[in-house]
């Protein structure tokens, strides 16, 4: 299932005081060749990776083989990991370390966000309908949390288990309104996070100023963390495609680590007292008090991304006539020349 992202909000750097790194790697020392010598995902190859290529019911899938992770060498990055998708349809390639479940279980006393980064190049140019990214399972196996690229649109998903309408399913979101394409053969750093508590979701690819998020409606918490994946796939959560040949893309690092705050955690969240807006609901005029923070610009945008209001501002204490809004929830950015800071507000 794919759904459109439904807002968004500026990154915020947070010094993090008791961060544990659960996983992380830049295959520097590797061998070049394959990482394996089994792809029945019960013998851990090098590193001590575990590898699986299966294929599903009615694949046409042919290149299930050790090949499809290798390491390689690039003179100008050094080693990284290669991946090979499926050249046909219905099939999965995974690689993962054993061991998540019991270091996220006995995991420092409020250490109860789970974030992830890495590093990958998106390849060239293909037809191959094939879908890479890393993503992180529960003990139900669902998509806590991870990206997915497509590697014949070039574009960037992030996946999540999620509540939609009191259903909760595996679900791909758009990270942009018209989607976010990245460029063939160009490295990019992707992070994101999830927390246990409150089931808060965030995205932050390298290709875009802000992080991206989810209403809390969506929130699923209390999701049990067992394996980190590193996977190429003819795949995609709810959906399966008919594909036509493989792709390669490659992973240069990684890093998985739980801290007590995400350091991708929008303004709203870590100086939430900086803005004061009031009353929340609001019938029809908002008052907006902001500290420390000159602003210049306001817009507003309901959840489907549009904005619906646009001001310049010259004040710090600002009365906003929102009358003319329909009921919903919506964003609200402010912005000046050194960043932003944004708030969600209700309209009646």
């Amino acid at each position: 299932m794919k759904k459109p992202i439904l807002f968004t909000c500026l990154i915020f750097f947070v010094t993090l005081a008791k961060a544990q790194v659960f996983e992380s790697e830049d295959f520097s020392t590797f061998n070049t060749g394959n990482i394996g010598t089994s792809i029945s995902g019960t013998i851990p190859g090098q590193g001590g990776f575990f590898t699986s290529a299966v294929s599903f019911n009615g694949s046409t899938t042919t290149n299930n083989n050790n090949n499809n992770f290798q390491i390689v060498t690039d003179l100008q990055t050094g080693k990284k990991l290669q991946i090979t998708g499926p050249n046909g349809t219905s099939a999965r390639k995974s690689m993962w370390k054993e061991g998540l479940q019991t270091k996220w279980n006995n995991r420092t006393v409020g250490n109860d966000v789970v974030q992830l980064s890495f590093t990958f190049n998106t390849g060239f140019a293909t037809t191959s309908e094939n879908y890479f990214g890393m993503q992180l399972f529960d003990s139900n196996l669902n998509f806590t949390l991870g990206y997915s690229y497509n590697t014949m649109t070039r574009e960037l998903l992030g996946v999540a288990y999620v509540n939609i309408g009191g259903s909760l399913v595996n679900s791909s979101f758009v990270l942009d309104t018209n989607g976010l394409i990245l460029a063939q053969n160009t490295t990019y750093t992707l992070r994101c996070s999830y927390d246990f508590n409150t089931g808060e979701v965030l995205w932050n690819p390298d290709a875009r100023p802000i992080s991206i998020g989810l209403p809390n409606s969506y929130w699923v918490p209390n999701q049990q963390l067992v394996r980190l994946d590193f996977l190429g796939s003819s795949l995609q959560p709810g959906t399966s495609h008919g594909n036509v040949g493989s792709a390669s893309v490659f992973f240069e690092d990684y890093e998985l680590k739980a801290v007590n705050v995400s350091e991708l955690l929008s303004n709203d969240e870590v100086v939430q007292s900086e803005i004061t807006l009031y009353p929340n609901p609001s019938d029809d005029v908002l008052n907006l008090t902001i500290e420390s923070f000159r602003p210049s610009n306001l817009k507003i945008y309901d959840l489907s991304g549009r904005t619906v209001k646009s001001l310049n501002l010259d004040s710090e204490k600002i009365i906003i006539d929102v009358s003319d809004l329909n009921s919903g929830i919506y964003m609200l950015m402010i912005t000046n020349d050194l960043g932003s800071v944004s708030s969600k507000f209700i309209k009646n």
